[in-house]
């Protein structure tokens, strides 16, 4: 297991709603596995870890796939059509509508080198 750091970021309480979902598109775009929390006093507490459903409520591995189609600059069908699934199932697993399993997970880490963890 890899030792994780931590990375600190001051922004106006109105903005941290964007700032996180920019930051978190970000990290998934780059196929990077991270856990974003959220302070308001601004200090880390080092003895809690936050999970990703916790600081984005809202967000679902689906986004992660979005990210990594887009990072690679590929269209649905195309990035289907790599994965040998149709086009209609990976809209659906990029919405929510369909979870994306543990096996098609680890088929896109492995096609796209990223890890299974942030698609599941």
């Amino acid at each position: 297991m890899q030792s994780a750091n931590t990375i600190s970021i001051e922004v106006p309480r109105p903005m941290i709603g964007r700032a996180l979902e920019s930051i978190r598109k970000s990290l998934a775009a780059e196929g990077i596995d991270a856990v974003l929390s959220v302070r308001e006093s601004g200090e880390i507490d080092e003895n809690r870890a936050y999970s990703l459903e916790e600081t984005f409520p809202d967000s679902h591995p689906g986004k992660a796939l979005a990210g990594l189609r887009a990072r690679e600059g590929l269209t649905q069908k195309q990035m289907a059509e790599a994965l040998d699934i149709s086009q209609s199932r990976l809209s659906e697993l990029e919405r929510g509508i369909r979870r994306i399993s543990l096996d098609m997970a680890k088929k896109i880490a492995e096609k796209y080198g990223i890890s299974h963890r942030s698609l599941v």
